[in-house]
């Protein structure tokens, strides 16, 4: 099976999950269901095929662990966000799960701060593979990664997530297009 189309339809919904997070909050806000974290979900879990894609090896078995280890994070996430969601104007009752959340290092660091990172370390991981066939693309991604950890840990500015997640996806697909080279 060809799961290249699957893992660049995935990488595209992740970054337009991430483009209605970032600039959509008031057509997100008049839908009966969230739309973003959809996106976002089916994204990682379409995105998640670049483990199929990648040659074997010592560097693609970690990658596929960080990977697998950020898709299971990105999947709580999401989860969690579409049940504060769910709490619609209800702003009260929103924030106070919200704040137990934020108080909770069991919940927030693994699945809103570090986890979903492990995601895309993963997929950056993998470009080692290709740093000496294809260095360009191998470095764009490993730049976008670290611009959207930038982003998510340290700045928190969606440009920087959203800039980070854009390289990474022109990195993957100029990595995995045509064939695997040593």
């Amino acid at each position: 099976m060809n799961w290249k189309p699957i893992a660049y339809l995935g990488f595209a919904l992740l970054i337009l999950a991430h483009l209605l997070l970032l600039y959509a909050g008031n057509f997100l806000a008049g839908l009966s269901f969230d739309l973003a974290h959809w996106l976002l979900l089916m994204g990682g879990l379409f995105a998640s095929a670049f483990l199929f894609i990648f040659p074997k090896g010592i560097i693609s078995t970690i990658a596929s662990m960080l990977t697998i280890l950020g898709l299971v994070a990105i999947i709580g996430m999401a989860g969690m966000d579409m049940l504060l969601f769910s709490f619609g104007d209800n702003f009260e009752e929103r924030d106070a799960l919200l704040s137990h959340m934020r108080n909770s290092p069991s919940i927030w660091l693994p699945f809103f701060t570090i986890g979903p990172a492990f995601f895309y370390a993963g997929l950056a991981t993998f470009s080692w593979n290709y740093i000496r066939s294809k260095p360009l693309f191998a470095i764009l991604t490993i730049i976008g990664s670290l611009g959207m950890g930038f982003g998510q840990m340290i700045s928190g500015n969606a440009a920087f997530i959203l800039g980070g997640l854009i390289l990474m996806g022109i990195g993957l697909v100029g990595m995995t297009r045509g064939k695997y080279e040593v």
